[in-house]
């Protein structure tokens, strides 16, 4: 039965350890339930796969420092102009692993510790590997979990070496000569017992403790992931919030659409009806600009009636003193038009005898200047006339 590769709590995700070595030298192993299985560093991975690249600690320099801050962007960018301090030969292009805990100092100011280990730019995980992704970077030390002072020795494929850790997590020295007596040594850290660990033959505590940096490595992790993923997650987050922004901008765009849409429709609703009451109203009448012509409609009607209500200044009561003579010359009175200077009288008259009666009454009235007859003619038995009178001056 093969072995069943595993990585934290699912079956469906595969790690592979890559230890380097001291010279550089890559060597890989699968971890399974039987422990680490040697693999090929070219067999065929898919992207379940975590890659998982283990420093050794021998290349590097433990450190410890003190700081009055507890800011890890801030402790990242000072780490390596403190640790240059203590070790002459560190620059900038060093890579840094490291742990933070709080350490109140004495006068209760506050105070945090930073401990771990700085290995030559050589060690980073993009210079040892271009072309994979890793999932994690870490050195072997990171693989023990130590609750207090206490001391490992830790025999890895690659190595084996002693390293000492002051409190949890905080490596204070890495012995790789084993003609060291290692007793004065523990005894002056305050640790009884020296504790062996064969990362080969540990499988159960190595998959909780890989398992444990995959769920959150911290500052511990030299491989970048966390970083790559939030950026990831920020870019994300960005095209969502865009993606929200052009859809809102999309739903406004439409929204506005439609009420252009439903305004048009309205207004030639409205255009129809208007035009069929203005046609109603004036029949044959095309509608150029309803408003304007109704308008002016209403202009000239308003006009017409206020002409209409009112007299002319005319001599009216002489008019009609002079035409009431008219019945008494058996005289049917048609149409009365009243001028400045005289009037004008369309009527019938029983025979040419009555009507030249009247002429001459009218004649011969004081108010009088002169009276004519532009018409007069037979219809059947009774004469038809036109009376023109001019008054005097």
């Amino acid at each position: 039965m093969p072995d069943r590769e595993i990585c934290g709590d699912s079956v469906n995700r595969f790690c592979r350890l890559a230890f380097a070595s001291e010279a550089l030298q890559l060597t890989w192993f699968r971890l399974s339930a039987n422990g680490l299985v040697a693999a090929d560093k070219d067999e065929t991975i898919d992207d379940k796969v975590d890659n998982i690249l283990v420093l050794p600690a021998l290349a590097g320099l433990p450190f410890q420092i003190s700081l009055p801050f507890g800011d890890c962007d801030k402790i990242s960018r000072v780490i390596p102009q403190f640790v240059a301090d203590i070790y002459s030969e560190v620059d900038e292009n060093w890579c840094f692993t490291w742990n933070l805990s709080e350490a109140p100092s004495s006068d209760g100011a506050p105070s945090w510790k930073v401990s771990g280990l700085a290995f030559p730019a050589e060690f980073a995980p993009e210079r040892l590997a271009p072309a994979l992704s890793w999932r994690l970077a870490i050195p072997d030390t990171a693989l023990l979990a130590p609750e207090a002072a206490s001391a490992f020795r830790l025999i890895s494929p690659v190595h084996e070496f002693v390293a000492v850790f002051s409190d949890k997590n905080s490596i204070s020295r890495i012995i790789r000569d084993a003609t060291i007596p290692l007793r004065p040594v523990l005894s002056a850290a305050g640790i009884e017992e020296l504790q062996e660990i064969t990362l080969a033959g540990t499988p159960e505590s190595l998959f909780k403790r890989v398992d444990e940096l995959l769920a959150g490595a911290g500052s511990i992790d030299l491989s970048g992931w966390q970083r790559r993923e939030k950026a990831r997650a920020l870019r994300w987050a960005v095209a969502g919030a865009l993606s929200l922004i052009v859809g809102l901008i999309f739903a406004a765009h439409l929204m506005l659409w439609y009420e252009c849409q439903l305004y048009e429709r309205a207004a030639e609703r409205t255009f129809r009806h208007v035009s069929s009451a203005f046609t109603g109203v004036f029949p044959g009448v095309p509608m150029i600009d309803a408003v304007s012509q109704l308008r002016r409609r209403i202009s000239e009607t308003a006009g017409r009636l206020k002409d209409a209500g009112s007299l002319p200044d005319l001599r009216w009561s002489d008019m009609m003193a002079l035409t009431t003579g008219a019945v008494e010359h058996k005289l049917r009175m048609l149409k009365l038009i009243g001028r400045i200077d005289g009037f004008r009288l369309h009527g019938i008259a029983a025979n040419f005898t009555s009507l030249d009666a009247f002429r001459r009454s009218l004649s011969e009235d004081v108010r009088v200047e002169t009276v004519s007859m532009p018409e007069s003619r037979k219809s059947g038995a009774e004469v038809l006339f036109v009376l023109e009178v001019v008054w005097k001056q």
